[in-house]
């Protein structure tokens, strides 16, 4: 508890919103030694998502970084990146290169642009929490190529473990994805 205490009084200027859950629920938990897998899983009462890379995140965090939050911001960033670069392989390997390269080109730096441009406004570069849903956009972008493969390769194999994975990942949004790619 007064480990805490001294954490969260030399960082409460930049703790935001969903932060001071995290924090109370998850770390005190942690540093206090009694922290179990499933509380990787938690959630909040009603309509909640639990988050497990996020909680992930927090714990390397507090446990090899001081509880420096510009390592959310860093693994957010780096997220974005590899999002960016997935749509890149998405749009570029999916015809001949000879062919509709400049729309390919237009598209993926219409693209690149949104996602990097996305929720500005709401601080999601300026919110280190909230930069790390790009983990989430990547796990999402990795199934539904996963899927793709799955189907073209008539595998399915690697698709069951991308379905696992995802659901374990990103909770609801993973669920959202797999029901999305099932539909389509």
């Amino acid at each position: 508890g007064l480990q805490l205490l001294m954490i969260v009084k030399n960082l409460s200027p930049v703790i935001r919103s969903d932060a001071w859950y995290f924090l109370d629920v998850f770390l005190r938990k942690a540093i206090e030694g009694h922290l179990t897998f499933a509380d990787f899983f938690v959630k909040r009462p009603r309509t909640d998502h639990s988050q497990p890379l996020f909680k992930l995140v927090l714990w390397l965090e507090w446990r090899y970084f001081d509880l420096d939050f510009m390592i959310e911001a860093l693994i957010g960033a780096f997220a974005a990146a590899c999002c960016a670069l997935i749509f890149h392989r998405l749009i570029f390997d999916a015809a001949r290169p000879s062919r509709g390269w400049a729309v390919r080109c237009l598209a993926w730096a219409t693209i690149c642009g949104l996602l990097f441009s996305m929720n500005a406004e709401a601080g999601v570069w300026t919110w280190p929490l909230v930069t790390l849903e790009y983990l989430n956009i990547m796990g999402v972008l990795l199934f539904v190529m996963a899927s793709w493969q799955a189907i073209h390769k008539r595998s399915y194999a690697l698709l069951a473990m991308a379905t696992v994975l995802i659901g374990i990942c990103c909770d609801d949004l993973g669920l959202i994805a797999v029901i999305a790619v099932a539909l389509a």
